[in-house]
């Protein structure tokens, strides 16, 4: 079974990582890039893009886009973290990277 953490927002917005917990439709759903991971060498970067392009972001392409041997770079697009960047030659390394990141404000109790 997947362990999903999910965050409710004061306004009741509902934010999670992908795939999504909920396992019924959800009548208004928009999705928002929290962070990217991108190979770091520009022409595997281009091609990365492409391929994302033309076959999206789940599937046989993208698994494969995954594995690639190579230094992947990280960036936080959204959040008190946005800015923050990591570089790895383990895809899996950058992975954890975002998930800190977007579970430290979980940490912080609202003192208001």
């Amino acid at each position: 079974m997947t362990k999903h953490t999910i965050k409710i927002r004061k306004d009741g917005v509902i934010e999670w990582l992908a795939p999504s917990p909920i396992p019924f439709p959800i009548l208004s759903q928009s999705k928002i890039r929290y962070s990217e991971i991108i190979p770091r060498n520009p022409v595997k970067r281009a091609l990365f893009r492409l391929l994302r392009l033309c076959f999206g972001e789940t599937g046989r392409v993208s698994e494969w886009t995954r594995g690639w041997r190579c230094v992947w770079h990280a960036e936080i697009l959204l959040g008190p973290h946005k800015g923050e960047t990591m570089e790895s030659g383990l895809r899996g390394v950058l992975l954890e990277f975002e998930r800190e990141r977007w579970f430290k404000p979980c940490l912080c109790l609202d003192q208001s």
